[in-house]
């Protein structure tokens, strides 16, 4: 028997270790996998000398599930837990598209990753959201947009998650072990509403220290102001009406 050990990265919960383990397994040879998700470490013990190539395209092709990265609807934008930040970038620049503010926001929270357009290639955006690291700015993107959660149940239940609601605490979410994060939905109605985004970090490239989003309803004024990364969760703060300073500041 043989062991060698191979780094995955976008791992986030037990659903992700108990997928990459199954699809391993299968492999010709392979007789265990261990997964350790918090260092994207894998173990695999083989009967013979495993290639490398092997357990590349058995990771990617499970990274990909058959899932399309960005699904446009009339009721507002899919984005699938597996699409890659490029992926989400490059909808974002796409000229003469809809929802030109949205796109803005998008490609903004997008170039807050602090990582190389290498890391952006691999990373995904359900990756992100469900590290739950206060400077996710996946988080805050669909945080500032509404965004909902779909989250497929271990027991086969689905059910929508508001990612106000997913995120409970640094590196904690509502998903159970063996739960999986579908996808996001960010409706229509968030996506056409004025946009404003400010961040601070402690040095030029570094993480987010602040990340601060805000949306006008154009009908009715209604403001949502939400604030992550200085924040061990996203703080969401409604108002009325765009708010005076001093009334922002009491909140």
């Amino acid at each position: 028997m043989t062991e060698s050990t191979h780094t995955v990265t976008g791992m986030a919960c037990g659903y992700c270790a108990e997928s990459v383990a199954e699809e391993l397994e299968r492999i010709v040879g392979v007789t265990a996998v261990t997964v350790d998700v918090d260092s994207g470490t894998v173990v695999v013990t083989s009967g013979r000398d495993l290639e490398t190539a092997d357990v590349r395209a058995a990771v990617e092709a499970l990274s990909r599930c058959g899932w399309p990265p960005l699904t446009v609807t009339e009721d507002g934008l899919e984005v699938a837990a597996t699409c890659t930040v490029s992926d989400l970038l490059a909808f974002a620049r796409a000229p003469g598209q809809a929802w030109p503010r949205a796109r803005t926001l998008i490609a903004d929270c997008c170039r807050a990753f602090s990582s190389s357009f290498k890391v952006w290639n691999t990373a995904t955006v359900g990756g992100n959201v469900c590290l739950a690291l206060p400077a996710g700015p996946m988080i805050s993107l669909a945080v500032a947009l509404d965004g909902m959660c779909q989250v497929w149940g271990r027991d086969g239940r689905r059910s929508r998650v508001p990612v106000t609601d997913f995120v409970t605490g640094p590196g904690r979410t509502v998903l159970r072990p063996g739960d999986l994060l579908r996808s996001l939905h960010l409706p229509a109605a968030a996506l056409t509403r004025p946009v404003a985004w400010r961040r601070v970090s402690l040095r030029p490239l570094g993480r987010s220290a602040a990340l601060v989003t805000g949306t006008r309803a154009s009908d009715t004024g209604r403001t949502s102001i939400a604030v992550t990364a200085a924040t061990i969760r996203p703080v969401v703060l409604t108002f009325d009406q765009p708010p005076a300073a001093t009334v922002l500041h009491d909140a």
